[in-house]
């Protein structure tokens, strides 16, 4: 489904609209309520058809593999549009959306002791403390590298001997569409049947002559160099798209290797679980208080990736006991907020003494 068909109403629902502006006359077949819509400027779209039997996930990618040879042909606007037509999809937006407002006043989502503010708060320092090091140079380089390597194979495409061939075919392939645009419009609007009939034999004409020009591309893609510069374009700018806002300072991408460690570490040792639906940082009351558990473990992680005499090394060691003390505390708050059975609010007061001190 492309993306500026998102929203579309059902077909039955725009079939519904168009009758009751037509006064609704429930005897009409579809096929006149369709040419009414026409009339009226409100063309009937149809629902994408559903993924089942011949349009399943695996022929629709074998589609997708025919029609770009293995990924090699990149897929305009229209081709796109084509083939969601041909393979359909299930994807739309609901109807209706209503506001909502979730709110959640346990401990772990209050301003003071928040497990992802811990979190955040440890990989801010971090941030701070590796500023101007060599990982945010190599991403501030990489950047303008990659827009210089788009620009050269752009540039070795255009000069590829291939190319001329495969331009003129896009250009016929432009010039049938065209054509059958304009032929199409005048199927709906010619009254007069053996016009009628001539116009619909002229279309189809049309559409074999799209499907043999289609093949061509495809057989440039497949069987010259283009298909190859075309994937390595597509990577790129796949690579290019991924960076931007890479130096922007509310960027929440890790600026540092020491940085990309601390959140690889609070998964992959911690027992943590960040959740990617949202800022990618957040987790679950449980998930979140099994790493600050295990918090030890991560900031035995960081110490270990420098040597023993070098300066990051030794701002790590007394940063991390500081770390350490404050997650063990915010886990025993945790415990004992979360706990089902009665406590002692004196106990409690001492525990948040504890955590705020």
């Amino acid at each position: 489904m492309h993306k500026n068909n998102l929203g579309q109403l059902p077909e039955w629902l725009q079939r519904r609209y168009i009758r009751a502006l037509a006064s609704d006359p429930r005897e009409w077949e579809d096929s006149i309520i369709e040419l009414i819509g026409n009339f009226l400027g409100k063309p009937l779209v149809k629902d994408a058809r559903k993924r089942e039997g011949e349009y399943c996930f695996q022929k629709t990618h074998a589609k997708w593999q025919q029609m770009t040879a293995g990924g090699r042909l990149t897929l305009n606007a229209t081709d796109h549009k084509r083939a969601n037509d041909l393979s359909g999809s299930l994807f739309k937006k609901p109807l209706f959306l209503f506001k909502g407002c979730k709110q959640n006043a346990g401990f772990m989502h209050t301003p003071s002791g928040h497990i992802t503010h811990f979190w955040v708060s440890v990989s801010n320092a971090i941030r701070e403390r590796m500023k101007e090091c060599e990982w945010q140079k190599r991403l501030s380089a990489i950047v303008d590298e990659v827009k210089d390597e788009i620009k050269c194979i752009e540039k070795v495409v255009k000069d590829a001997d291939a190319m001329v061939e495969s331009s003129e075919t896009r250009k016929k392939i432009s010039r049938i569409r065209n054509n059958l645009t304009r032929c199409e419009k005048k199927v709906v609007m010619e009254m007069d049947p053996v016009r009628k009939s001539a116009l619909v034999t002229t279309a189809e004409k049309l559409r074999t002559e799209e499907e043999e020009a289609l093949k061509e591309m495809v057989h440039h893609a497949r069987d010259t160099d283009l298909g190859d510069y075309y994937q390595l374009l597509g990577g790129l700018r796949e690579l290019a798209e991924a960076l931007k806002g890479v130096n922007s300072t509310e960027s929440k991408r890790a600026k540092s290797d020491l940085e990309y460690a601390l959140w690889k570490c609070v998964e992959s040792r911690a027992g943590g679980k960040l959740d990617p639906k949202n800022s990618g940082m957040e987790q679950t009351n449980g998930k979140g208080m099994i790493s600050l558990q295990n918090c030890t473990k991560v900031t035995e992680a960081l110490r270990e990736m420098y040597p023993e005499d070098d300066e990051i090394r030794e701002w790590l060691v007394t940063e991390t006991a500081k770390w350490e003390a404050l997650a063990a505390a915010i886990f025993d708050v945790g415990c004992f907020l979360k706990s089902q059975q009665k406590r002692s609010p004196r106990i409690c007061d001492d525990k948040l003494f504890v955590l705020w001190y």
